[in-house]
């Protein structure tokens, strides 16, 4: 058993709404303890409620793959980590550009990550910027589709989005889906966080919950 700090359509033509930028410091409810999760297989961390809990989802021991779900109080999964994501690539096959979708940063605080470097030998490694969390959205039919995860790129110019933290020493997925929409295809696409209109989308970052998840992607450290 994994241990926790003691293991080793807003309408179609609305416009939308402008992202904000909340401080490093974002409040959470404070009416409960956290705590800091590691484990020996991994060199990241993150603090999350004493209530939650973590398990180990997905194990390729061998190649020092893993992918571990976040559960809340209610055993409901929130978020992952996986370390690391492997087999990322991959183009938009016969996708017209002019229908990607138009991803929008609802929300978006830049990370402090002692000992993150941005890989060097990336084909454009102009594309990669501060770390950060960051609450994405795009217009899907009569749905809006989420995805927040400390991410350091930024969304837009393809079919789809991974929200991932590209680092030196590989590629890690810390938020509530790696990829909106899957597979270029937004048909019967649903993310964690689905939502009638972009409007209720940004009124969930006032709630406790976004403020909890939130908080626990904050909390990451490399190493």
């Amino acid at each position: 058993m994994l241990g926790l700090a003691s293991c080793t359509p807003e309408d179609a033509d609305a416009p939308l709404p402008e992202p904000t930028t909340s401080s490093p410091s974002t409040s959470a409810p404070t009416d409960q303890a956290w705590q800091r999760f590691t484990d020996a297989r991994i060199p990241q961390s993150f603090e999350l409620p004493a209530t939650w809990s973590v398990r180990v989802e997905h194990e390729e021991a061998a190649n020092e793959i893993f992918t571990f779900g976040v559960f809340d109080e209610k055993n409901a999964k929130q978020l992952e980590l996986r370390w690391p994501m492997m087999g990322i690539g991959g183009g938009c096959g016969d996708a017209d550009p002019a229908k990607f979708p138009e991803f929008v940063v609802l929300d978006r605080s830049d990370l402090s990550l002692s000992g993150y470097a941005a890989p060097t030998d990336d084909s454009a490694p102009e594309r990669f910027v501060q770390p950060h969390v960051a609450f994405t959205a795009f217009q899907n039919g009569d749905r809006v589709e989420t995805s927040l995860a400390v991410v350091n790129t930024e969304a837009g110019g393809s079919c789809r989005y991974y929200s991932l933290l590209y680092t030196a020493k590989g590629y890690l997925h810390l938020g509530d889906g790696y990829t909106i929409p899957r597979d270029a295809k937004t048909d019967g696409f649903k993310s964690k966080h689905s939502f009638a209109t972009m409007a209720e989308a940004k009124a969930y970052i006032g709630t406790d919950e976004y403020k909890t998840l939130k908080r626990v992607l904050m909390s990451l450290r490399l190493g």
